[in-house]
C-alpha cells in the first residue's frame, strides 16, 4: 500500500545527540575571544542561552531551561552533573533551570571537545535517570521505584528497572489519526527487525497501558499509544554500550516524530505527483472541436447562414 511502502522506503537516519547551533557557536567562541548573546531552541520546549560578558570575555556562560529538570535532578541529575560537568556548575540564570561557565583558556588545549561535551548537556541530563536504572540493574538489584520523566506537558518518558532487564516506556500523544496510523506502521518494522537481529532490543507499540506502568498514574486516551523497549544487560553492561544506549533512546521520541511527518511529506508528494498523470490522460482524453458547417462559393470563400 501506499502507507506501508512510503514507511518502509523513505531513508532513516538518527539525529545526533547535541545541539548544533550551540556546539557550532561554542567553536567559534572558544575560537576568538567574541562577546556573544545566543539565544537557541530544542525539541520538547527547551531552550539555551549562550552569553558573554565585555568585561570577561573568556567566560562564556550557557544555560538551558527544560521542563522535566525537577524530576531529572531526583533521579540520578546530580551524579551526572558532578562527574561531566564538574567545577562548571554557576549561579542559575533567571528564568532557566541550569547554568554552566567555561573558561576558554582551560578549554584551550580541545576547544572542540568542550563544544560537543556542551552540546550534549541535554542529552546528558535525560540521560541520568537511564545511567541510575542500568547501574542498578547491573548491580541484579533494580529499582524499588520507577522513574517518570515529563519532559513535555502532554507526554512522559518511564523507566523501570528490574534486575534482569530494563524497560524505557514513550507516552506519545498523537494529534492527528493519520499520525497513529504511520506510527503503527512505521513501530512494526522495528518488531520485524528484531526478529532478524536477536541481539537487538524487543520494541513493542500499544494503544492499552502497559503492564510497567501499573504503577503509575496514566490515563488512558484514543490519541495516545504506548512505545515500550526492554534493554537486557548486554545492551548496557558497558560504559560503551549503555552511552549509545542513551544517545539512541533520549532522543527517539522526536525521531519518530520526524519521520512521521516525513512520511506524510512523502506520501503528498505521490499524490500530488499522481493528479498531474491523471490530469494529463484527461487532457489527452478530450476530443478536437468538430468542424463547423459552411458553405463555400466557387472562389473557396466560406460563408455560414444565418
Amino acid at each position: 500500500s501506499l502507507l506501508s511502502s512510503s514507511v518502509v522506503h523513505v531513508a532513516m537516519i538518527l539525529l545526533e545527540p547535541g545541539h548544533k547551533i550551540l556546539q557550532e557557536t561554542l567553536a567559534s567562541r572558544l575560537e576568538t575571544a567574541e562577546v556573544c548573546d545566543v539565544k537557541a531552541a530544542d525539541f520538547d520546549d527547551v531552550m539555551y542561552h549562550i552569553t558573554s560578558h565585555p568585561s570577561d570575555k573568556n567566560i562564556i556562560r550557557v544555560s538551558i531551561s527544560l521542563r522535566c529538570y525537577s524530576d531529572i535532578m531526583e533521579n540520578g541529575g546530580q551524579d551526572m552533573l558532578d562527574e561531566e560537568y564538574k567545577d562548571m556548575v554557576d549561579e542559575t540564570e533567571s528564568g532557566f533551570d541550569l547554568t554552566i561557565k567555561i573558561n576558554r583558556e582551560e578549554a584551550a588545549s580541545n576547544p572542540a571537545a568542550m563544544a560537543e561535551k556542551v552540546a550534549q548537556l541535554k542529552r546528558n541530563l535525560i540521560g541520568a535517570p537511564l545511567v541510575k536504572a542500568f547501574e542498578a540493574s547491573n548491580a541484579k538489584k533494580g529499582l524499588d521505584k520507577g522513574i517518570e520523566i515529563k519532559y513535555r506537558s502532554d507526554e512522559s518518558m518511564y523507566v523501570v528497572s528490574d534486575k534482569d532487564r530494563v524497560a524505557v516506556i514513550f507516552r506519545c500523544a498523537f494529534r492527528e489519526t493519520t499520525d497513529i496510523a504511520i506510527a503503527k506502521v512505521f513501530l512494526q518494522e522495528f518488531a520485524e527487525t528484531q526478529r532478524r537481529l536477536q541481539a537487538a532490543p524487543t520494541a513493542n507499540y500499544r494503544m492499552d497501558i502497559p503492564d510497567e506502568l501499573k504503577g503509575f498514574d496514566v490515563q488512558e486516551s484514543d490519541s495516545v499509544g504506548f512505545i515500550v523497549f526492554n534493554l537486557m544487560p548486554r545492551h548496557f553492561d558497558k560504559k560503551e554500550k549503555a552511552k549509545k544506549a542513551i544517545s539512541v533512546l533520549f532522543n527517539f521520541r522526536n525521531y519518530l516524530m520526524y519521520h512521521i511527518k516525513c512520511s506524510k511529506a512523502y506520501m503528498h508528494m505521490r499524490m500530488r505527483r499522481r493528479v498531474e498523470s491523471l490530469l494529463q490522460v484527461l487532457n489527452r482524453a478530450i476530443p478536437d472541436k468538430p468542424a463547423q458547417p459552411g458553405t463555400k462559393t466557387m472562389s473557396g470563400r466560406k460563408f455560414e447562414r444565418k
